[in-house]
């Protein structure tokens, strides 16, 4: 499995759980310190994996552009 299908893999369940943390949010759940979890790490998560995913991208470009 190549590191950008791990990438992508990694940023589709951030999404989900980002998805998550919003539902209970929007709900209003009695609890809402899990949906702050959820929402705040899936969205550091999102940010984190859509920078690394960009850097890949960018770093085989550039190699193909060499050869």
């Amino acid at each position: 499995m190549s590191k950008n299908i791990r990438v992508v893999i990694g940023l589709i369940s951030n999404i989900i759980l980002f998805v998550f943390g919003i539902r209970g949010l929007l709900i209003n759940e009695p609890i809402p310190f899990v949906s702050y979890l959820f929402t705040i790490g899936g969205l550091i998560g999102i940010i984190a994996l859509l920078l690394e995913l960009k850097k890949r991208n960018t770093a085989e470009s550039s190699n193909s552009e060499q050869i």
